[in-house]
């Protein structure tokens, strides 16, 4: 028989089922302790040696299958998560994936599946949908429907298999260095210098580069040794430029000691 258990709570006299006091944390998490206790009880009650007393530890082995369990509302094909280890693998030989062109619409969907009963529809996208099957014994029959270029349908189970194999990462293979070595690189007195190819070295010898470097070279050579030795010998032979600021001025007390010096200072301007 299933009815609810008699508890109390220790320390909370108030917390009664008569005296509800519902939506307040301490009252609500009794009354789940109560629901809890209530279902532990009736399930002791369906065994064939019930306990004794007719109560159901926590500890119990028939509490087992049910510990750390969350119960999942609205989906009759998971009926709880599994907290502690791997959740159930429901069936979803029912299940397909269709794609089909962008100007389709639900009615079209329905249609195309009305040989096989009514469906429920999960849009994915405006070109493609999950379409489930309300008669799971009637997946077989889909592969009767007409193929046709404008759709494709596809069971889950497979569109699973190739988006698992899309979304592995690529393994590049590994390819060999060009250069196995670089060559040993300078020392300077400031450190290590990075020797570095030139572009020669890299590209080859480029003929146009080559003809514009020897263009450039007689334009800076002198046209005339000659006169160019002469400009030479008269810079050499000009007198030396002194600068303004290289000249020492005069020391204030040799100019008081020289009388002429005096005298012109006296001299008005």
């Amino acid at each position: 028989m299933f009815c609810l258990s008699n508890v109390t709570a220790q320390k909370f006299p108030e917390y009664t089922l008569h005296n509800e006091q519902l939506h307040e944390a301490g009252y609500d998490a009794f009354v789940t302790g109560i629901c809890f206790a209530t279902m532990a009880n009736y399930l002791g009650s369906l065994v064939k040696t019930p306990p004794k007393g007719g109560r159901v530890s926590p500890t119990s082995q028939l509490m087992e299958p049910f510990m750390n369990k969350l119960a999942v509302h609205m989906i009759s094909e998971l009926p709880y998560l599994n907290l502690i280890g791997l959740d159930l693998s429901p069936d979803r030989s029912h299940l397909f994936h269709v794609t089909f062109p962008r100007e389709w619409r639900s009615s079209d969907l329905h249609h195309l599946f009305s040989s096989v009963g009514p469906v429920q529809i999960s849009w994915k996208d405006d070109c493609s949908a999950f379409v489930a099957l309300s008669r799971k014994d009637m997946a077989r029959n889909v592969l009767d429907i007409p193929t046709s270029p404008s759709y494709v349908i596809m069971p889950y189970n497979k569109y699973k298999e190739i988006c698992e194999y899309v979304s592995e990462p690529f393994q590049a293979q590994e390819v060999a260095p060009i250069r196995q070595s670089e060559p040993p690189s300078e020392l300077t007195s400031k450190g290590l210098k990075r020797s570095h190819d030139s572009l020669e070295e890299v590209m080859g010898p480029d003929e146009e580069v080559a003809e514009l470097t020897e263009r450039e070279a007689k334009k800076q050579k002198p046209m005339n040794p000659k006169s160019s030795s002469a400009a030479t010998d008269r810079q050499k032979s000009a007198a030396p430029f002194v600068s303004r600021k290289s000249i020492t001025p005069p020391d204030p007390a040799a100019i008081q000691m020289n009388p002429r010096s005096r005298y012109l200072k006296d001299q008005p301007m």
